[in-house]
């Protein structure tokens, strides 16, 4: 087909295949964090404050040049046509 004269030929489209979604479901599995709730500090009260470490604290974002890779990705973003570009994400360093 050839967009946007595509109609129900896209809605039939199968964009996946079985290994696709366990793949998907083994990387969901293995990026799940469980937060520990001692002394009952979650949910977090409104205006309170958190400390985020590590290397993506501060990681690089080039925006330009993501923009001009559309598959370029960063600590911020995932690579592909979904992905989402922070304008400015908090960094610590």
């Amino acid at each position: 087909c050839t967009p946007p004269y595509c109609g129900q030929e896209m809605l039939r489209a199968r964009a996946t295949s079985d290994e696709h979604v366990a793949l998907s479901r083994q990387i969901a599995t293995e990026s799940v964090a469980l937060l520990k709730n001692g002394g009952r500090l979650l949910p977090l009260q409104s205006g309170s404050r958190v400390a985020l470490v590590g290397s993506a604290c501060d990681a690089r974002n080039d925006i330009d040049a993501m923009l001009r890779q559309w598959n370029l990705a960063n600590y911020y973003t995932i690579g592909g046509s979904g992905r989402t570009i922070p304008l400015s994400p908090a960094s610590v360093a």
